[in-house]
């Protein structure tokens, strides 16, 4: 058969590999690839015969992203990240490529990282999972977007302008300038906008932030250009603290 004309199913599935992920998600401990891992540019195309895998296909496309060796003097402690694709195996390698360009990244199965074998990537899986689990257990609501229980050991917020009152928030700090911080109302009060991304920008005084929603065809550069310059008026402006904190501020 020419080679031209393999498909993927028919492809040398000789060299193993180990994988995991984001806890939470599917895993698979042990895939076979069609070529070695690393330096791959135009991808490597994957068999999973793992019985107990949740990966929702037999033939897998993986593209790097980047690559990484956790300890120099092991030279199979490399570590690579890749998005990775369902495939049909009764495809030509080329179409199947093809046919992942033509649907974009946005059809990706999910972000994982290949490892030299399946022992290497369960140690991997069980730290992370270890983790993750630690921090469901403290908080639930950053891994859990249903969350609807108790947030008394969240941040909180307190409008200062008095329009949204007191609510659970969750802020991400970023590298501040050039970034804005990134808030988020875990129990939206009434009126709460729409917006996909609000932005926080800080102000002279500790534990106060002007908040800046990012509208749907707006983007976020343009934004922190015209919260920073002083061009946008803000939503609102609030403090943020313990719950005990928030609460003191309004007895006091």
């Amino acid at each position: 058969m020419s080679v031209w004309r393999r498909t993927v199913a028919q492809l040398a599935y000789s060299y193993d590999v180990g994988v995991w992920g984001e806890p939470g998600h599917f895993v698979a401990r042990g895939l076979q690839a069609s070529a070695r891992i690393g330096g791959w540019n135009r991808g490597v195309f994957l068999r999973n015969a793992s019985v107990d895998s949740s990966l929702p296909s037999t033939y897998l496309f993986a593209q790097a992203r980047a690559r990484a060796v956790a300890d120099r003097s092991d030279p199979e402690s490399w570590v690579v990240s890749a998005a990775v694709y369902a495939v049909d195996g009764s495809e030509t390698p080329a179409n199947a490529r093809a046919e992942i360009m033509r649907r974009g990244s946005a059809t990706a199965l999910a972000e994982v990282e290949f490892v030299a074998d399946a022992a290497r990537a369960g140690k991997l899986q069980a730290d992370a999972d270890q983790i993750y689990n630690g921090r469901r257990a403290e908080t639930p609501w950053i891994t859990d977007a249903a969350y609807a229980g108790d947030f008394a050991a969240a941040q909180w917020a307190q409008d200062l302008s008095g329009s949204f009152g007191v609510f659970p928030i969750n802020l991400l700090k970023r590298e501040y300038p050039p970034f804005l911080h990134m808030f988020a109302a875990l129990k939206p009060p009434p009126g709460w906008p729409s917006a996909s991304l609000v932005l926080a920008n800080p102000t002279p005084i500790k534990d106060r932030f002007e908040l800046f929603s990012v509208g749907a065809r707006e983007n976020e550069v343009d934004v922190t250009e015209d919260a920073l310059l002083g061009r946008r008026e803000a939503l609102c402006t609030v403090r943020i603290g313990s719950k005990d904190e928030i609460d003191a501020e309004k007895l006091s």
